[in-house]
């Protein structure tokens, strides 16, 4: 079976070649890299679903270049077989040119109402993508929107959004209704300029909506750490707080019910009596939907841990929660999907680029599971090129005299072809590592013969509201001390003398980490031997001072994970890389989409030249047309191509 497999992948990436031979090859030594397998062996993504009309949506990633959104009809049983062929595309929009964010199919108007962009500068709208037309429909004229959700018709629409650059400026909460007709219209109900709330709409939580509510959640002061539901009622069109909470998680058919949670926490408020019940303590972060199945409520979710993701389905009546079913795969799992009783999800791991399952649950509460998709187990089987395994190693913090230990849960990516010892390269994931997904950056490496350790900082969202905030502020440090310890596990394991053999990488606040861990003031010390640095934050204080550099339009997210922009300068000094040049030693690749709104451009290009005049060893990488989210495999075979000739430099250095 093996050998059929082998065959029927060989015979897909020779179908690749003749149009993209060269241009996706990345040299390193005697080794080659073909990104090709990664980006067009599985180039489809499900975006959604709609059983009762039975359609899927999903984009695919094209040879010549680009990705386009295709629908295609599905009879809502078996196995789905994607065929362009049988799909129509919905629009001439290359997907990888805009921001593709939340999307929901709208039955209506039978098309997909998205939040995109033109530009990749997070001027996030809601859009109309439909079959019926080659262009996208603009929708919405705010300069961001956070998050939108349907009424139970499909014929109103509910979002947040804001009007300026940056979550400081004004918020509102509005509707988009649409009519027999098809045509839509806005209307603002209200924005934080006319004060009804003691908070700001500037934040990216879930929405409810009915015929006499809608349930949104709004944050004190503008902080994401401290939010509020707020119920707006859309007959007076008064506003009245309901209870602090992370924010409303799911939609039923209960008008004077919502779900929300607190932490780990699920509970239901009784917009009535203004009870609000504790219904389950979930052991990790946890996701969660409603649906009617018969005349019952069912909850599904999903709890995500290290490795494995937990999914649940439980019987909602009274006010009591009880478990029907459940199942536990060493995967990273989330929804695509549901309806009518189904649940789609999409799943991935270390060793699989993507698969889908379809769930379904009977009156009883009891799951089914199913194969969704057409092929991909056969496709999956023959990409990974690393051996993979979860490794656990200690980080200490000395406090006043006492030592705080920490276990650290990683993945450990080994090449399974091996290079000479004195060739060997590592490379520690800084920030937003530990995900149990296929990245094929760490499969290249180890195609080349670069070992990779992926770990699960301090900071992390999965675990908790503690473990998530345990590197705000003060503590921001946390995980560089994390990842230093790494570096010390690595050296040890593989038992090398030069520490300068590792390295560190990361994107945005793993940018920053990437960058940190080279020039951090310690009292720890480790000589790492370079950064792989994208879209990162290097002198902080350029945030605070709103000059061109600094421009964001994340500043809340700035003042939890950093310290205040405004009160807190002395400190976020000490936390830039800018303030500490002297201590870096090696080698800095930086990389940076030309139209990133999060973090500019110039952010990095300052960085760059103040490398640059004190005599530091750098490169920087500029990706036009791109924004912090870099899609397209052009621009990262482009990105690949200058990190492997970096790091293949950086090795010849050390010898």
């Amino acid at each position: 079976m093996q050998f059929y497999k082998l065959i029927f992948l060989t015979l897909i990436l020779l179908s690749l070649k003749p149009a993209y031979a060269e241009p996706l090859i990345i040299k390193y030594g005697d080794r080659d890299v073909d990104l090709a397998p990664y980006y067009f062996t599985v180039p489809y993504n499900i975006k959604t679903i709609s059983k009762k009309n039975k359609k899927i949506y999903y984009t695919k990633d094209e040879l010549t270049g680009g990705s386009y959104l295709y629908v295609q009809p599905w009879d809502g049983d078996g196995l789905f077989d994607i065929d362009t062929e049988n799909a129509k595309q919905v629009s001439d929009v290359n997907i990888d040119d805009i921001n593709f964010e939340g999307q929901e199919y709208n039955e209506v108007l039978d098309a997909l109402i998205v939040m995109a962009d033109e530009e990749k500068r997070e001027n996030l709208n809601l859009w109309l993508f439909s079959e019926q037309s080659p262009k996208a429909v603009k929708l919405t004229d705010a300069d961001f929107i956070y998050s939108f959700a349907q009424s139970a018709d499909q014929r109103t629409v509910v979002y947040t959004s804001r009007y300026g650059s940056s979550d400081n400026d004004e918020g509102c909460l509005e509707l988009l209704t649409i009519a027999n007709n098809g045509t839509t219209s806005t209307q603002k109900l209200f924005c934080d300029s006319d004060h009804k709330i003691p908070a700001k709409l500037n934040g990216w939580g879930s929405l409810r909506i009915n015929d006499k509510n809608i349930i949104f959640t709004a944050q004190k002061g503008g902080s994401r750490t401290n939010r509020w539901i707020y119920r707006y009622d859309r007959l007076s069109g008064d506003v009245t707080r309901l209870t602090g909470s992370s924010g409303v998680v799911a939609t039923w058919a209960d008008e004077n019910k919502f779900l929300h949670k607190a932490g780990r926490e699920l509970r239901i408020y009784d917009i009535v009596s203004g009870s609000d019940i504790s219904l389950h303590l979930f052991q990790n972060r946890f996701r969660i939907g409603a649906m009617e199945i018969g005349e019952q409520t069912y909850l599904y979710a999903i709890t995500k841990g290290v490795s494995e993701t937990t999914f649940e389905a439980f019987h909602l009546a009274k006010n009591q929660l009880v478990k029907t079913d459940g199942f536990v795969v060493d995967m990273n799992a989330g929804f695509v999907h549901a309806e009518d009783g189904t649940v789609f999800l999409y799943k991935e791991s270390t060793n699989t680029i993507i698969d889908y399952e379809k769930i379904d649950v009977d009156q009883a509460g009891r799951i089914q599971r199913n194969d969704f998709i057409k092929g991909l187990t056969q496709l999956n089987d023959q990409l990974a090129q690393c051996k993979v395994s979860r490794v656990t190693y200690k980080s200490v913090d000395h406090i006043g005299g006492f030592e705080i230990k920490y276990d650290i849960d990683a993945y450990l990516y080994e090449p399974r072809n091996p290079i000479a010892a004195d060739d060997r390269l590592y490379v520690i994931e800084a920030f937003y590592g530990g995900q149990n997904s296929f990245t094929p950056a760490f499969h290249s490496f180890c195609q080349v013969g670069i070992t990779t350790l992926s770990p699960v900082v301090r900071g992390d969202s999965r675990f908790g509201s503690a473990f998530e905030s345990s590197n705000n502020g003060i503590k921001a440090d946390a995980p560089i001390r994390d990842v230093i310890a790494g570096a010390r596990y690595l050296q040890s394991k593989y038992k090398f003398a030069d520490s300068r053999r590792i390295g560190t990488m990361g994107y945005s606040h793993g940018g920053w980490a990437a960058v940190r861990t080279l020039s951090y003031p310690g009292p720890e010390h480790f000589e790492f031997g370079f950064a792989l640095a994208g879209a990162g934050i290097y002198d902080i204080l350029q945030m605070a001072d709103d000059v061109p550099e600094g421009k964001t339009n994340i500043r809340g997210w700035f003042n939890k994970e950093f310290g205040n922009l405004d009160t807190e300068r002395e400190y976020l000094s000490y936390l830039s890389a800018t303030s500490h040049m002297n201590n870096i030693k090696a080698p800095i690749f930086l990389y940076h989409g030309r139209n990133d709104e999060r973090i500019t451009v110039l952010h990095s290009m300052s960085f760059a030249e103040k490398l640059r005049i004190a005599n530091k060893d750098h490169e920087l990488l500029i990706i036009e047309g791109q924004g912090h989210s870099i899609r397209g495999a052009r621009n990262w075979h482009k990105i690949y191509g200058a990190m492997f000739k970096f790091l293949e430099r950086v090795n010849a250095e050390l010898k």
